[in-house]
């Protein structure tokens, strides 16, 4: 999929008649104001539902978009590299809110966050393998 991915791009390029080191600014601006904030919450914030990403993704994909769009008939322009701090604080909010308004994971879920920000020790692949490797032994005896 990388591949195809990168040959669409290649093509874009070609056709389009415009600088790749823009496109790339644009692209990494519109990536920074929707998955960033998911990845910000997600490490700092244990509470961050599913949902919560979604909609944390959907907003600052939604503003970056906008402010790119209101730049372009110089409504309001915004250089291609702000994008990714234009588009942060509207996608926080809405991952906290909608995060907020849904039910609260479950307990398993959030002993998987737990164990999976543990720096050291068994990794959670680890501890499954071997929780399954004595289940399986408790099967046969």
């Amino acid at each position: 999929m990388t591949i195809v991915v990168a040959l669409i791009g290649l093509v874009f390029v070609s056709v389009v008649k415009t600088d790749p080191l823009s496109l790339f600014l644009l692209a990494m601006g519109i990536t920074g104001s929707s998955a960033f904030p998911v990845v910000f919450l997600s490490i700092w914030w244990k509470r961050l539902t599913v949902s919560g990403a979604i909609a944390a993704i959907l907003a600052g994909f939604g503003t970056a978009m906008l402010a790119l769009l209101a730049g372009q008939v110089v409504w309001l322009p915004v250089p291609s590299v702000l994008l990714g701090v234009v588009g942060f604080l509207p996608a926080l909010a809405a991952a906290i809110v909608v995060s907020k308004l849904t039910p609260v994971p479950d307990r398993d879920v959030l002993e998987h966050v737990r164990d999976t920000r543990i720096p050291g020790g068994e990794t959670v692949y680890d501890r499954e393998l071997r929780l399954h490797r004595l289940q399986q032994t408790a099967l046969k005896n």
